[in-house]
C-alpha cells in the first residue's frame, strides 16, 4: 500500500487536483489501498468532485472528458459507505451514462472498467445498469435534459435543474 502518496493527496491545497489524483491512487494502488480508501472515505478533509453538469464540457475545464466521468464514476464505489438513496445514485449512473454518449466514450467500457476495481454491491450496481435496455438508460427515463451552454457544449441536468 503506498500511503506516502495518500498523505501527499490528503495535504493537496487543490482539493479538485487532489480528488483526481485520489482516483488514480483507486485504481493504480491494488486491492488493499482500495479497500483502505473505501472504509476511510472522506478521511475528514473536504474534496471538490468533478461537476455533474459539465462532464461533456471542454473549455474551461482541467481534465478531460474520460478522467472527469471516470472520477465521477468512481466516487460511486469510494463512497459507497455514504449511498443514503439509491435512487439518487441511479440518477448520477444515467447522467454519468449520458455524459460517456455526449463525450463519444463507450460508456460499457468506462463502467466495466469502474466495475472492476469496486465492492461487489457498486460492481453489480454499475453491471446492471449498463445491462439495461437504452431506452431505460435515456435522458427521458430519468428526467434529464441535455441542453447546451453559455459556449456551445452539452451540459445534462435533471430536469428540475435546468437553467432557462
Amino acid at each position: 500500500m503506498n500511503s506516502l502518496n495518500l498523505e501527499k493527496i490528503l495535504k493537496m491545497s487543490d482539493r479538485a487536483a487532489a480528488f483526481i489524483e485520489l482516483i488514480s491512487l483507486y485504481f493504480d494502488g491494488g486491492d488493499e489501498m482500495r479497500q483502505y480508501i473505501v472504509s476511510n472515505w472522506d478521511f475528514g478533509v473536504s474534496w471538490e468532485l468533478p461537476n455533474q453538469a459539465r462532464l461533456t464540457c471542454k473549455n474551461n475545464e482541467r481534465w478531460s472528458c474520460q478522467q472527469r466521468i471516470e472520477a465521477s464514476l468512481a466516487y460511486s464505489a469510494i463512497a459507497v459507505n455514504y449511498i443514503a438513496d439509491v435512487r439518487e445514485e441511479l440518477i448520477a449512473l444515467a447522467v454519468i451514462y449520458q455524459s460517456c454518449i455526449f463525450a463519444s466514450l463507450e460508456p460499457d467500457n468506462i463502467f466495466k472498467k469502474v466495475a472492476k476495481v469496486s465492492v461487489p454491491s457498486i460492481s453489480a450496481m454499475l453491471i446492471n445498469f449498463i445491462d439495461r435496455k437504452e431506452e431505460d438508460k435515456s435522458l427521458a427515463a430519468f428526467f434529464l435534459s441535455a441542453e447546451k451552454n453559455n459556449e456551445g457544449e452539452i451540459e445534462i441536468r435533471p430536469a428540475w435543474d435546468v437553467k432557462r
